[in-house]
């Protein structure tokens, strides 16, 4: 059994469930935790005394104040790191005097480049790993994703085109995480555009990625197109869509075939994101093989960054 420690006990953690009754979301940590097997919260931690009484009463969990965390030590062995991102560096501090065999931190890591550093500091003196919620790199299609890029070495020159609207670091980060992630995470370069500030190029041996900040603030979007000459990929978020799409015969032109849809629309639930983080958390504690995006390479996203933290 894992047991589990909650830091912040707010919507991420338990709250939002009570927005997607009847819909059978699995939104938040708690519901996530409760529905699989190997996992038991044993505690939540906030400052806000209705916070701590709200989580008590809806889940029979106790819960502490920060000055109270003395008593927890060595009990949890996984512990999330749910609090505002402002507040990650100070409650990072507390967490890791708990001596946990594991910290799950909601991304990003902080709001600058400076105290995402300091964290990476703190973790390095704790030895205690951390590992960063960006879900998509836990999700059984992008880890296939990936493995193919990788494997594929005779078919270079993959291309990743991915659009977004949002700010950088809450919505933007998802993206190049997730590219950092296909291409080969540490052997990453990148770069930015001259004439704007609304593209990022990331590069590997695997091939580009390109990010595209659309700055529709009043609009949900999250794109990505993936392609080499053995395959095309098209995944929208927002509309939970993975579309394959292969090589067709092209009978006016034989020698200049053409992507077309194999009519194989497959669906990727946002609300099974989370799912699959603690699956690949379970195979970590067993000690198998499992995809996680760790704070060196959520730094890392970080800096690629850099003009927007």
């Amino acid at each position: 059994m894992i047991n589990v420690g909650i830091f912040g006990l707010g919507r991420i953690s338990h709250v939002a469930d009570s927005l997607s009754v009847g819909y059978g979301y699995k939104l938040t940590h708690l519901s996530t935790i409760q529905s699989l097997r190997g996992f038991k919260t044993i505690y939540g931690v906030d400052i806000n005394t209705k916070a701590r009484s709200l989580f008590e009463s809806r889940n029979k969990i106790p819960a502490y104040d920060l000055t109270e965390t003395h008593s927890l030590r060595k009990r949890a062995d996984l512990i999330v790191i749910a609090t505002p991102t402002s507040s990650h560096l100070e409650t990072l501090r507390f967490a890791l005097e708990l001596k946990p065999k594991l910290i799950l931190l909601e991304k990003p890591v902080e709001f600058s480049l400076k105290k995402a550093r300091e964290v990476q500091m703190i973790q390095q003196k704790s030895n205690i790993p951390i590992i960063v919620n960006y879900q998509r790199n836990y999700h059984p299609k992008f880890v296939q994703l990936r493995d193919r890029i990788h494997q594929d070495i005779n078919v270079p020159g993959t291309r990743i085109t991915t659009i977004f609207s949002g700010d950088w670091l809450n919505i933007g980060s998802h993206c190049v995480s997730l590219v950092q992630f296909l291409l080969g995470d540490g052997q990453v370069d990148y770069s930015y555009t001259k004439a704007s500030d609304d593209l990022v190029v990331l590069a590997s041996n695997r091939g580009k990625g390109y990010i595209v900040n659309m700055d529709f603030p009043s609009h949900n979007l999250f794109s990505m197109r993936i392609n080499n000459r053995k395959f095309h990929i098209e995944y929208d978020s927002e509309q939970s869509y993975w579309k394959v799409f292969s090589l067709k015969k092209n009978t006016a032109y034989p020698n200049d075939p053409y992507w077309g849809s194999d009519e194989r629309l497959e669906y990727i639930e946002q609300s099974d994101g989370l799912k699959h983080v603690y699956l690949n958390i379970a195979r970590y504690f067993s000690k198998k093989k499992s995809s996680l995006t760790t704070l060196e390479s959520a730094i890392r996203t970080m800096e690629i960054m850099k003009p927007w933290c």
